[in-house]
């Protein structure tokens, strides 16, 4: 489009057409594209952008200068529609998406205006914006930070600018003020403000406040300032406000949370200080409060390293005071958290590695905390870990260091690890050649492994534990080496031949000894304490090989069936180290009527010790598997595809040639497949042996001659899983002229189990069958775009009785801006429910409002 001129009189004409002859550094494209791309320095009178060239002289003009006062920055402008120059006012007007970049500001509206003369731009939409209007806002960019407005006035010069209904974005949170003053360090005075982190046009929620004024990246700071939702005014009134707007770690308050509980009074939770000591490590102090005299104070730290090592430290000590609901006694409990987790970066440390979790608290310590989930609760064991790990020549040499502890909080038992130390040298071939040539000779193939542990333990009970108390012999300390060769080859073409030998060595720091003692009438333990060794080793060799079978079908949908059997037979030997020749077990009296019992020395050392009873056994197993192949029109490349019926079906026992009894071991069979998505899994077991009903024990003479059957059934299971889930295809149902739509995501989970097991009931003197199932179901349900839902329970079948064990029903609604969820577990032990409102945003996450009732509270 041709650039227009304005001219308002003849005298200005004149003064015009003397311009364009004379001044040849002042051009005006005829398109658009050459008016996109210009550039102009409104420096000078004409606001014309001088060139290099413009120091030498053309013809008999003098040179041009630039002004001193002039802008240091070319100010770069484009439109779509037209660029309107009016040279007797020296303004330019750009009409239509148009935009101003002039250094680090980027300026973009409909509506554009700039004087030259005064350095004033003007910006403002070109029609007004309806409420459902799409059109872009005008936008105005300089360095980090970007605002929407209705109507702007900036001074190139001064860097000063006037705004009328702008909204900033800081993070997550937004101002929006009805008149903004910007002043050149780029602060903001706003007057009639809102603070909320709704994006949308109208915002369904905000803090109102009459004046405010903000220092980017820094903070925002306001008068008098209220909550409003939905244009509602809320009772919440605050004196002042203070919004923290810095990119990095700031300090300050963490608000608390309200609460209620019935037998410890009203709360306030969760409150305490934030500080960021540095770029690496922070810190956090909170506080709980309650009415009835409890108190719980927690502190934190995490630190970060980068390409060095992050982790942190927590540490919370409370004093529970709680009424019980017979009198108004308080019971008055204190309770104690400690935990610590670290992580080496893998490149820090060459080729080892240094973690460590570390989880202490005192055992009642879960009783009286309730979690929103259920599982929380029912933990009762606390775990902790510090390992350091180390490799040598690509992994054939390894070390491994743990120290540890274990807890169980029903128990009150602890064991410590101090600690447990591994080496290892797996997989070394100490006859192959370094360089193979050819086949492998027979003995390259032989494979050493070598692993060596030594433990060290010590285990109490925290009511009776003092440090005072515990010496050397408190310790339970050893270590046991292994050493294992194994050789496997092909024999006969088609079977697969293995085997390996076994040597394990004990060194132990202690051996007992018990005895009756007559004269006391109690048993009594001697403890000799030494350095002892004792050593076992084993034999063990097999042989498999599969068998494949076939049928081919001639006619109808199925092609052909394959069943591949696979067939192994071993044998594993151990010595009985029970003999005197070890010297590893012994025969004592334990009673008083002369009745003697046979200990192995080893019993309560930590690795205990080699076997009392050889090992002689033949083992045998047989795997199967069935599939077929079924004739497939939509598979266009092979026109068949494969079905699996069974992905295994196997069958295992084994013979124990050198014991005195028992020698046939049950028959185990075990079997699973998969039909679509569901997932069936199954097990039995058949013991070859009779049972003699009348004393209720197992017989040595075998079923088929005590009781005429070949194998008496003991116990079978079977358990299965299956999910569903909703297709993205909307079922429509038309009835006359109206389609309705079912469009409700969905996902179902069920999951099961069914047990049968065969118990002798010893006041009949007979056989039971005992039933027992299980099932859970898990789904979720998008109800609409906002609202979902999502249930989880567990049945029980026992003792002819069905019981719902656990289940939890969670609802949430999406209210744009804002999560609000309720939880509820209306049935068993931890039977509660949890309510919650609280904003997306995280900066407003202390605005929570939560309401929890639980089992504590008489729920």
């Amino acid at each position: 489009m041709p650039l227009k001129i304005q001219v308002t009189s003849y005298k200005n004409f004149a003064i015009v057409l003397v311009f364009l002859l004379f001044s040849k550094h002042l051009t005006f494209a005829q398109d658009l594209k050459s008016i996109k791309n210009k550039a102009f320095r409104a420096s000078d009178s004409t606001a014309s952008k001088i060139s290099d060239s413009s120091k030498t002289k053309v013809d008999t003009l003098p040179q041009l200068s630039i002004s001193k006062d002039g802008l240091k920055s070319l100010v770069k402008y484009k439109a779509q529609d037209s660029i309107v120059y009016d040279a007797v006012t020296k303004q330019f007007y750009l009409y239509n998406k148009g935009t101003i970049d002039f250094d680090d500001l980027n300026l973009k509206a409909d509506y554009i205006n700039y004087n030259v003369d005064s350095n004033l731009l003007k910006a403002n939409p070109i029609r007004a914006r309806l409420p459902d209007d799409t059109t872009d806002l005008p936008t105005f960019k300089q360095g980090d930070q970007t605002f929407t407005f209705d109507s702007l006035n900036y001074n190139f010069k001064s860097q000063k600018a006037f705004v009328e209904t702008a909204k900033t974005q800081y993070g997550e949170g937004f101002v929006i003020s009805e008149q903004v003053k910007r002043n050149n360090d780029k602060s903001i005075m706003g007057y009639k403000n809102v603070y909320t982190t709704c994006d949308a046009d109208t915002p369904h929620f905000g803090i109102y406040c009459n004046k405010i004024k903000v220092i980017p990246d820094v903070v925002g700071i306001s008068g008098p300032a209220h909550f409003v939702i939905e244009d509602i005014p809320t009772p919440i009134y605050l004196p002042f406000g203070i919004f923290p707007l810095r990119k990095d770690q700031s300090a300050g308050f963490i608000l608390p949370q309200y609460g209620f509980r019935q037998n410890q009074g009203f709360a306030l939770t969760g409150g305490g200080y934030y500080i960021p000591i540095n770029e690496y490590v922070d810190f956090t102090l909170k506080g709980d409060i309650y009415t009835m005299g409890g108190w719980g104070i927690g502190a934190s730290s995490n630190y970060n390293k980068r390409y060095n090592y992050s982790g942190g430290v927590n540490f919370s000590y409370n004093r529970v005071v709680s009424e019980t609901e017979i009198s108004a006694i308080g019971i008055r409990t204190n309770t104690f958290t400690l935990g610590w987790n670290h992580r080496v970066d893998p490149k820090k440390l060459r080729n080892a590695t240094f973690t460590a979790n570390v989880n202490i608290g005192s055992s009642n310590d879960n009783r009286f905390k309730v979690y929103q989930d259920v599982n929380n609760n029912l933990n009762n064991r606390l775990t902790s870990t510090i390992t350091y790990g180390k490799s040598w020549n690509n992994g054939k040499y390894n070390l491994t260091a743990v120290l540890g502890h274990e807890q169980n909080n029903n128990t009150r038992l602890f064991l410590l690890t101090l600690p447990n130390i591994t080496f290892s040298a797996p997989n070394i071939t100490p006859f192959a050649r370094k360089v193979l040539v050819g086949k492998p000779k027979w003995y390259e193939k032989i494979i050493l492994n070598y692993r060596a542990d030594a433990r060290n333990n010590l285990s109490f009970y925290d009511t009776a534990f003092s440090i005072n108390n515990i010496k050397g012999t408190n310790f339970r300390n050893g270590i046991q080496q292994d050493l294992t060769t194994s050789y496997n080859t092909t024999i006969l073409k088609y079977f697969n031949f293995g085997t390996s030998a076994s040597y394990n060595e004990y060194w132990l720091p202690e051996r007992s000894f018990r005895y009756y003692n007559f004269q006391e009438g109690r048993l009594d333990t001697i403890i000799d304490r030494n350095f002892f060794t004792t050593r076992g080793f084993g034999f063990n060799a097999n042989i498999s090989t599969q068998v494949f079978g076939t049928l081919l079908f001639k006619k109808g949908k199925i092609k052909g069936l394959r069943h591949r059997m696979t067939p192994n037979l071993s044998y594993n030997y151990t010595p009985a180290f029970g003999n005197s020749f070890y010297n590893n077990y012994y025969d004592t009296y334990i009673d008083a009527k002369y009745n003697k019992a046979r200990y192995s020395y080893w019993n309560g050392n930590i690795f205990g010790g080699p076997g009392d009873r050889a090992n002689g056994s033949i083992g045998f197993s047989l795997g199967n598997t069935l599939e077929a192949k079924v004739r497939n029109s939509k598979d266009t490349a092979t026109g068949f595809k494969k079905i699996r019926f069974f992905d295994n079906f196997n069958f295992n026992t084994g013979y124990n040639l050198v014991a005195d009894s028992f020698n046939l071991a049950p028959l185990n069979w075990s079997a699973s497949t998969t039909i679509g998505d569901l997932n069936l899994n199954a097990g039995a077991e058949w013991d070859f042996y009779g049972f003699d009903y009348e004393n209720g024990y197992r017989s040595k003479t075998y079923a088929i001659q005590k009781e005429n059957k070949l194998a008496k059934f003991k116990r079978f299971s079977i358990r299965g899983g299956k999910n569903f889930a909703s297709k993205n295809v909307k079922d429509k149902k038309k009835t006359d002229d109206k389609v309705y739509v079912f469009n409700m995501p969905y996902t179902l989970g069920l999951t099961g189990d069914f047990d049968i097991t065969r118990n002798y009931d010893r006041t009949r003197k007979i056989d039971t069958l005992a039933f027992g199932a299980s099932g859970t179901i898990t789904s979720t349900l998008q109800i609409s775009t906002h609202w979902s839902t999502d249930l989880s329970t567990r049945l029980n079948y026992n003792q002819k009785k069905f019981s719902l064990e656990t289940s939890t029903i969670n609802v949430s609604r999406d209210l744009h801006c804002w999560i609000m969820t309720f939880s509820v577990t209306p049935y068993g032990y931890y039977r509660g429910y949890n309510f919650s409102l609280r904003p997306k945003a995280q900066i407003l996450k202390d605005l929570n409002i939560p309401k929890r009732g639980t089992f504590v509270d008489n729920f």
